[in-house]
C-alpha cells in the first residue's frame, strides 16, 4: 500500500520517474526480506543520486549541452547508461526493462539474505558511482577546456556516455594513454576520435560492441594499454584512415562533425587552442556553416572556373567550399554573390580565424575558383586527418 501510495504521489514536484519507483521497491525489500538492514544505504545513495542529477541539469543548462539540457534528458537517461555498465544482459533496455531486471533478480535471490543485501548494495552504489561520474565529468569543464569542447562544442553522441563514464570511475578519462600506443593522447580523446569519425563523419551508431566493452571496463581489471588499443582497435574497424581519406573529399555540408572539423582547423591556423571561456563565447554567437560560393548559383559558374551548374553542384558542399559565421552575420549574407560577402567576412568574431584568413585571401586574389575550392578541401582533410589519427 505505501508503495501504491509513493507512485501516486511524490514530494519532488516532478514526474515520477523509474528510478523513484526503484528506490520504493528496494526499500520494501529491504524492509520485508532483510529486516529494514539495506534502508539507511538506500536512503543515503539515493540521496546523493538525486543531489548529482540536479547538479548534471543545472551545468547542462549554464554549458548549454544540448542533450542533456533537453526535456527527454532524465534521471532515467543516466538509469540506462548505469544498466550498460552494470549488467550485459541488454544494451538498449527501457527503465521499465531495467526495473523488471531487477525485480526478477531480487526475486531469485529472496531466499538466500547474505546474497540479496549484496546484490542490493553493490547495484546502489554502482548507481551512485554513475551519477556522480558524470556529474564530475561536467565539473571539469573550466579546469580542462577539451571537457567542454567535446561534451558541448562536438556534442558527443549519447551511446558514448557509458563509455565516457566508465573511464572517469578509474580516474582515467583525462590521463594520457600510453604514448607508444596513443601518440600522447588522453583517453577522453580517443573517445572524441571515434565519436567524430564513426558516429559523426561516417553516420553510423554502432552499439552494442561499445556497450559491452563499456560493461567490461567498469566490473573487470584492464591495464591503460589494453583500454587504449581497443579504442584504437575498434575506430579503426569502423572507420580506416582510408575511408576516412574518402570521406573527408566528399560533400559533407549538413554533416554533424562539420562545425567541429571547421573550429579545430581555426585553431591549427591561429596556432592556438580555444580556451574554455573562448570555447563558450563560440557557442553563444551560435555559429553556423556557411557557403563560401553560394549554396544556390544565380550566376554563370564558368566565372569560376566550373564546367557547368552540374559540375558546380558536385562542390559546393565540400569542406573547401565551407567556413563558419555567428549567427547574426550569416543572417545577413545569405545567398549573397562571393565579393558582396567579404564585407562581412571581415567584420566576423575575431575567434573565428578561419573566415576571417579567408576574407583576406579571397580580397588579395580577388577571386575564390573551383581549384581553390579544391586545394582548400585539400588542406582541411590533411589537416582533419592529422588530428584523428
Amino acid at each position: 500500500m505505501a508503495m501504491k501510495i509513493f507512485q501516486t504521489i511524490n514530494d519532488r514536484g516532478k514526474p515520477l520517474y523509474v528510478l523513484e519507483k526503484i528506490k520504493s521497491y528496494l526499500f520494501y525489500v529491504s524492509n520485508k526480506y532483510c529486516g529494514a538492514a539495506l534502508s539507511s544505504e538506500i536512503n543515503e545513495c539515493f540521496s546523493r543520486i538525486f543531489e548529482a542529477y540536479d547538479e548534471i541539469k543545472t551545468m547542462g543548462e549554464k554549458l548549454r549541452i544540448e542533450l542533456i539540457n533537453g526535456a527527454e534528458f532524465t534521471e532515467d537517461s543516466i538509469l540506462r547508461y548505469h544498466f550498460v555498465l552494470f549488467s550485459p544482459e541488454n544494451y538498449d533496455a527501457t527503465p521499465e526493462r531495467i526495473f523488471e531486471y531487477i525485480k526478477n533478480k531480487i526475486e531469485s535471490l529472496k531466499r538466500n539474505v547474505k546474497e540479496l543485501v549484496s546484490f542490493i548494495s553493490s547495484y546502489v552504489q554502482d548507481l551512485k558511482s554513475v551519477f556522480e561520474s558524470l556529474r564530475n565529468v561536467l565539473k571539469e569543464y573550466g579546469k580542462f577546456g577539451m571537457y567542454y569542447e567535446i561534451i558541448a562544442v562536438l556534442g558527443l553522441s549519447e551511446t558514448l556516455y557509458p563509455l565516457v563514464i566508465a573511464l572517469e570511475k578509474r580516474n582515467m578519462l583525462g590521463k594520457l594513454a600510453p604514448v607508444e600506443v596513443a601518440s600522447g593522447k588522453t583517453f577522453f580523446e580517443l573517445v572524441r576520435d571515434i565519436d567524430v569519425r564513426v558516429y559523426k563523419i561516417k553516420g553510423i551508431n554502432p552499439r552494442a560492441e561499445i556497450s559491452r566493452f563499456a560493461h567490461v571496463l567498469n566490473t573487470q581489471e584492464l591495464s591503460n594499454e589494453e583500454v587504449a588499443r581497443w579504442l584504437i582497435e575498434y575506430r579503426n574497424k569502423w572507420m580506416p584512415d582510408s575511408e576516412l581519406a574518402i570521406k573527408l573529399q566528399e560533400n559533407l555540408y549538413g554533416n554533424k562533425a562539420v562545425p567541429y572539423l571547421l573550429i579545430k582547423y581555426s585553431e591549427y591556423l591561429r596556432k592556438r587552442s580555444y580556451t574554455f571561456e573562448e570555447l563558450m563565447e563560440l557557442k553563444n554567437i551560435r555559429i553556423t556553416v556557411e557557403h563560401i560560393l553560394p549554396k544556390e548559383p544565380n550566376f554563370d559558374v564558368k566565372v569560376y572556373d566550373f564546367d557547368n551548374e552540374e559540375d558546380y553542384l558536385k562542390h559546393k558542399d565540400k569542406l573547401g567550399n565551407l567556413t563558419l559565421l555567428s549567427r547574426s552575420i550569416s543572417s545577413q549574407v545569405e545567398n549573397k554573390t562571393l565579393l558582396a560577402k567579404i564585407s562581412y567576412y571581415n567584420r566576423e568574431n575575431r575567434l573565428l580565424e578561419i573566415t576571417r584568413r579567408l576574407a583576406s585571401e579571397i580580397e588579395r586574389k580577388g577571386s575564390f575558383t573551383k581549384r581553390d575550392v579544391i586545394e582548400r578541401t585539400k588542406a582541411i582533410a590533411e589537416f582533419v586527418r592529422s588530428f584523428l589519427s
